[in-house]
């Protein structure tokens, strides 16, 4: 992890220890408190509404981007004083849990204007047929910025994207010189369509099942969580089979579903060969497969493994090494 990274989550690291340190503060008796006499909520107000705010503009460079974090933490150490602080220690806190409310509805519809001008510009590149994940991550990084919001919006994006914009997506227009799919081998296409199928016929009688036998609430709450399920497979089902694997100039471009893309340079593999066994989790292995077992493996020089499965196995293995060497 590098410096700027690390100073780009101080802002959160902070929030989390204020929220602890101030819920334990006010919650319990003990000497820092006074023993209970000294619960002010004045102590809460100037590091949740002024310390942490200076923070995030401190350690993000974006200034937009730290102003939206400013109001999203401010209303999650607000959330936590009303819980925390003493009913009785009360006074601006009261204002701040009703304010809390239409600041939510203002960073809400905020967020939605954002999403909507990122995918507004999302539509007008990939009509240009340029690159779809550069398209995406482009649009992004000039919202939210390229640190950890930046890639779960990345992540939604394409998730959303591919879901309800698969068709307007253009093959070709992937950077690489020479592409690989990965949707045939072992019938992946076939098996996350078949579970798609298996959810959504699920779907109504777990309701049912859980309305009647458990609670209405749960019975939304579990079928909510289904549908959000199917709307990342039907994304999946789509990505899968548009896009691709890349071999590009002087790099490997894994691309698999809507997962982000994991760029590995040439210099950077020791080697590649065939594979046919199974592949447990590990810490330095990562794995690119959905069904049966991977059927390439690549090495690299800092002792990381990654496991894909492609269609043509064989093909990119001489492809692949034979840029590597050269």
């Amino acid at each position: 992890m590098t410096l700027s990274t690390l100073k780009r989550q101080i802002p959160l690291l902070s929030l989390i220890v204020m929220c602890v340190w101030w819920s334990v503060f006010y919650r319990y008796d003990h000497v820092f408190n006074d023993y209970g006499q000294a619960n002010d909520e004045w102590l809460l107000l100037v590091d949740g509404l002024i310390v942490l705010p200076l923070i995030c503009f401190f350690c993000i460079e974006n200034k937009k981007e730290a102003l939206i974090k400013s109001i999203a933490y401010i209303a999650i150490v607000i959330l936590v004083g009303s819980f925390a602080i003493p009913a009785q220690e009360k006074l601006l806190w009261t204002y701040l849990e009703k304010l809390r409310y239409l600041v939510l509805v203002g960073f809400v519809l905020f967020e939605l204007v954002t999403i909507y001008s990122v995918f507004t510009s999302i539509k007008l590149s990939l009509s240009f047929s340029k690159d779809p994940d550069e398209a995406i991550s482009n649009a992004i990084a000039s919202k939210f910025g390229s640190g950890i919001i930046g890639s779960i919006m990345t992540f939604e994006a394409t998730m959303w994207t591919y879901f309800l914009k698969a068709q307007r997506i253009n093959r070709d227009a992937f950077s690489g010189i020479e592409h690989f799919s990965v949707d045939q081998k072992e019938g992946t296409k076939s098996n996350l369509l078949g579970f798609i199928l298996l959810m959504m016929f699920e779907l109504p009688i777990m309701h049912l099942v859980l309305h009647f036998i458990w609670s209405p609430f749960a019975a939304n709450v579990v079928s909510m969580l289904t549908i959000a399920g199917v709307i990342f497979f039907v994304a999946e089902y789509r990505a899968i089979s548009i896009r691709p694997v890349s071999i590009a100039e002087n790099r490997l471009i894994i691309r698999y579903g809507v997962y982000p893309v994991n760029a590995v340079e040439f210099s950077d593999i020791e080697s590649v060969e065939l594979h046919k066994e199974f592949v447990r989790r590990q810490p330095n292995i990562k794995r690119y497969n959905l069904t049966g077992v991977p059927n390439v493996k690549i090495k690299l020089l800092n002792q990381h493994q990654i496991f894909l499965g492609v269609d043509r196995p064989a093909k990119f293995v001489s492809s692949l090494e034979a840029r590597v060497h050269q």
